[in-house]
């Protein structure tokens, strides 16, 4: 193996809001053939996590008692040739063109990119601070688009570093949830995907991410460290929208608060600890049920 291999790391160091324990291992793959050489190796019963940027996750103090694998090498960006991509997709898409994309590419270079390369339609990306990785596991949206209108088809890989192409069908995918169907369930994870490369018009679509950029700039508290969004909007509303009317806006457990700039983001003021946030979150979602009847649902996801 190439890559790095760390003990007790401190796993505030790879989240974006700057909390969470410490984890037992950290493995850094070089590309794509050293994690495979890696998990083959591994013991089966070793638990294991992957980490890409670190956003829309809530590691708790307690840590993880396991192997967390960061994915920030596994970058690499390819425009598949015609005949491949033919023999990748379902007939009626063999026109088309598939552009592969490795699960540790940042969502924003990714959008840019297909601007450059004349595509449209992944503008949305741009303004979502995660991983390509990250954006499979939670059908990222933004915009009224959503990441898996745009995939053809999707890479995987198992602990024994089997790897296997799984098409959307194979999939339940709904809002900021992506799963495996029935008995394909056991432990695999995103390595990568294949996006269709949709025709665009490259100033149309320089335009549309100015303006998701600066609405992004305008809207979210991007010079404190937080992990995007908490809550799923509930059907017909939004959860930044109940929790400013009951007030919340500005609250804080410890240095954990709710964004005085938009509700639905909790800031880490300093020195706020991974349970000083899930309190809030707590005590959030009970306010809103207290005041609307209605249970917020956290997009982000708590580990540990």
């Amino acid at each position: 193996m190439k890559g790095r291999l760390l003990h007790q790391v401190s796993l505030a160091d790879f989240t974006t809001w700057k909390v969470g324990g410490m984890a037992k291992t950290v493995f850094i793959p070089t590309d794509f053939e050293d994690l495979k050489e890696f998990l083959i190796q591994l013991p089966k019963e070793e638990p294991l996590m992957w980490l890409g940027q670190g956003s829309n996750v809530l590691v708790c103090d307690s840590g993880f008692k396991g192997t967390v694998i960061l994915t920030k090498n596994l970058q690499t960006l390819q425009l598949m040739p015609k005949f491949l991509s033919s023999a990748l997709i379902e007939e009626d898409l063999t026109t088309v063109s598939l552009v592969r994309v490795e699960c540790g590419c940042l969502s924003p270079h990714f959008a840019h990119w297909m601007v450059q390369q004349g595509f449209g339609g992944i503008e949305f990306l741009a303004g979502i601070p995660g991983t390509i990785g990250g954006a499979l596991v939670m059908n990222a949206g933004a915009h009224g688009s959503c990441t898996w209108e745009h995939v053809a088809v999707a890479e995987m890989i198992d602990r024994t570093g089997e790897v296997c192409l799984c098409y959307p069908h194979e999939f339940d995918i709904g809002y900021r949830q992506v799963q495996l169907k029935g008995a394909l369930q056991e432990q695999r994870w995103f390595t990568a995907a294949y996006f269709i490369g949709e025709p665009g018009d490259e100033l149309a679509s320089k335009r549309k991410i100015q303006e998701i950029l600066k609405r992004r700039r305008d809207t979210q508290p991007l010079t404190l460290p937080n992990a995007g969004s908490v809550f799923q909007n509930p059907k017909d509303d939004f959860a930044g929208r109940l929790i400013e009317v009951c007030g919340l806006k500005g609250f804080c457990v410890g240095d954990a608060c709710v964004s005085e700039k938009h509700a639905n983001f909790i800031v880490n003021q300093g020195r706020a600890t991974a349970t000083d946030i899930e309190q809030l979150i707590r005590l959030i979602q009970q306010k809103v049920d207290e005041n609307f009847g209605v249970h917020l649902v956290t997009e982000i996801k708590i580990i540990g």
